[in-house]
């Protein structure tokens, strides 16, 4: 079954690419609108109305002012939903706050017995296999504190295990929490990582903010679909020496054409690294750029989303299993490759609104 869903993708993709490079002299009234390009898809429908009688069209624009009076009723919505989140994370911060000990090893809670079903057993065959592979695990003491390795078995699981590369694996199991703070001034929140002291870097916390709007614009009111998040807003590192993850310093000789005397000239490059998250480019995303760097940008922003709404409230089922999603490996014929570049070509920053929208950090 698998194998067929992924060939009905592959057909899928493959004949809507097909349909969408038709010549403009191949769309008529029966060719469907979905397969269009979506720039001419546009204007295809909107001619499709011009060519309506004029009773049909006045009934359209009534239609379309009584959606944008749905959107006020949207919005109003959205912004009830916000603010209801908060709530609801008010109420869990002690449950967090218990777990963050637990894995950190402050604090032993009882021996208690599961108020949930056990999963069924695995046959066999194939548990001695996954004891076999995982047999670094039968070093862990019978005592230990804390919960070894929690997060970045919890970050292996997800969409989240991308972004880690090799060197940040070390690193990353020295985090023992990631907390959220929600803006009060303006519609925000800030991603806390919480380190325990290490020889990384110097900092206990570092932070991403993530800036929101739930407004809606008038030159594009359609547009709305609830709050955005339209800009962000990193930290800076303290890196120890030499251990800055985020670059990579190579030698290379260098002769003289005089003298012929030898020297070794150093250079950094930035490499790709978990924790260039905290160092997201000042610019704020249009909708209407399709650049690199705003694909970019959206990608950041969904894991975000991602950390804040499945991540951090369900932490300890991503880390036992209990939810496993899509396979998150690369299939050959969707794989892109995004340019990183060097941060200061590669974006150009439109000037953003980076007063601190969350006062209690």
């Amino acid at each position: 079954m698998g194998k067929l869903l992924k060939f009905i993708k592959k057909m899928f993709k493959k004949n809507t690419s097909a349909k969408q490079n038709a010549n403009i002299v191949d769309i008529s009234c029966d060719l469907e609108p979905a397969y269009i390009e979506t720039d001419l898809r546009r204007q295809y429908l909107q001619t499709m109305v011009e060519s309506l009688p004029a009773s049909v069209q006045s009934k359209i624009v009534f239609m379309k002012n009584l959606q944008l009076d749905q959107l006020q009723v949207d919005k109003e919505f959205y912004e009830k939903v916000f603010k209801m989140e908060m709530d609801v994370y008010a109420k869990s911060e002690k449950m967090y706050q218990k777990r963050r000990a637990i894995i950190e090893g402050t604090w032993d809670p009882p021996d208690t017995m599961p108020n949930f079903k056990e999963p069924d057993p695995l046959e066999p065959h194939v548990a001695e296999h996954f004891r076999k592979a995982l047999a670094k695990y039968k070093s862990v003491p019978a005592v230990t504190k804390g919960i070894p390795d929690f997060w970045i078995t919890v970050f292996r699981n997800t969409c989240i295990a991308e972004m880690v590369q090799e060197q940040d694996a070390m690193a990353l199991r020295y985090l023992v929490d990631i907390s959220i703070v929600y803006g009060k001034k303006k519609p925000s929140f800030k991603l806390k990582f919480h380190f325990a002291e290490n020889h990384y870097f110097k900092d206990p916390i570092l932070t991403k903010t993530y800036f929101l709007k739930c407004s809606i614009d008038f030159s594009d009111p359609f547009s709305f679909e609830g709050p955005e998040i339209t800009h962000c807003r990193g930290c800076e590192i303290n890196w120890e020496p030499t251990m800055n993850l985020t670059t990579e310093v190579c030698g290379k000789k260098q002769r003289h054409r005089g003298s012929g005397d030898q020297r070794i000239i150093y250079e950094t490059y930035l490499s790709d690294s978990f924790f260039n998250f905290f160092d997201p480019p000042l610019v704020k995303v249009r909708k209407d750029d399709d650049s690199e760097k705003h694909k970019v940008l959206r990608a950041d922003f969904k894991i975000a989303q991602y950390l804040r709404t499945r991540i951090i409230p369900r932490a300890v089922l991503y880390f036992t299993g209990d939810i496993v999603e899509e396979n998150f490996a690369k299939d050959e014929d969707d794989t892109t490759d995004v340019d990183s570049g060097d941060s200061d070509d590669y974006y150009d920053h439109d000037e953003c609104d980076l007063t601190d929208a969350t006062d209690n950090s």
